[in-house]
This record gives C-alpha cells, sequence and structure tokens, in this order.
C-alpha cells in the first residue's frame, strides 16, 4: 500500500507526506533514498556508457583524493614514564598489529627516541595522535609534503 502510494506520488508530483501520510512518513522517506539513489546510479552507468561520444571536448585533468591532500605520519617519542611492556600493548591495541611488528616500533622508541607508526591523511593522523595520547605516550603528527 505504502509503495502503491509512494509510486502514485512519483508520477504525479506533490510532497512525500501528500503521498503516504504522516503515519508511514519515515518508510516513505526511505523509499525515497532508494530511489533517488537508483536514479543517481542509473544516471552514473548512462553516462559512463556514453563516455566515448565526448570528442571534441577538452580533456579535464583529474586527480584522487589522496593526491590533493598530502600525508602525514603519526610519530610516537621516547619518554621516561611508560613501561616498554605497555608502549608494546598501546601499538597491538590501537593498530592491532602483532606483538612481533609492535615490539619493533616500540624498540626503535626506546633506542632512537622515536618511531614513525602510520602515514595517513590528516584527519586520520588527528585521531590516531589523540588515541596514542590518550594512553599517556607522546605523540605528534608531521606533514609528508612537498
Amino acid at each position: 500500500m505504502i509503495y502503491k502510494a509512494f509510486c502514485d506520488g512519483l508520477e504525479r508530483g506533490g510532497s512525500v507526506l501528500e503521498w503516504c501520510g504522516k503515519e508511514t512518513l519515515s518508510l516513505a522517506l526511505e523509499l525515497t533514498l532508494l530511489t533517488t539513489g537508483f536514479f543517481l546510479r542509473s544516471r552514473y552507468v548512462f553516462m559512463m556508457q556514453n563516455a566515448s561520444k565526448t570528442e571534441g571536448l577538452p580533456a579535464v585533468e583529474t586527480r584522487s583524493h589522496s593526491d590533493l591532500e598530502p600525508g602525514f605520519v603519526v610519530v610516537v617519542w621516547n619518554d621516561p614514564v611508560n613501561l616498554m611492556s605497555y608502549v608494546t600493548h598501546v601499538f597491538m591495541r590501537l593498530f592491532g598489529w602483532p606483538k612481533s611488528k609492535a615490539d619493533i616500533h616500540m624498540l626503535e622508541v626506546h633506542h632512537q627516541g622515536k618511531s614513525v607508526l602510520v602515514q595517513t591523511g590528516r584527519e586520520k593522523a588527528e585521531l590516531y595522535v589523540g588515541q596514542l595520547q590518550n594512553y599517556g605516550l607522546t605523540a605528534t603528527m608531521e606533514s609528508v609534503g612537498e
């Protein structure tokens, strides 16, 4: 019944509320989102099928999102407070690393004073730095810029 009201509403126009009434508004909105998504996917497929018909148009340079955003590294620094076993535990828990990889980074921090843990985008790097600091470790992020 809701689907029929929804389809009839699509044909004649108007608002979702007019099509289905207040009591079924959430379901009608879900159907609207599904239909809109289907329309956008269909339009994308149509555009891709007709992409070869763009002869004579100027070429547009495209770059991926990762090309546009410079990378950032998360660096953890040595401190005299935290035990080596605790640092290993934090790396295993936070990054999901096996003990062997966490030990390598912990020993790098211990002997060299710092270790680069990951290279990622800005938001994820900020998240990792905050999480490491919440565990009591000294961590920063640095740009791997041009």
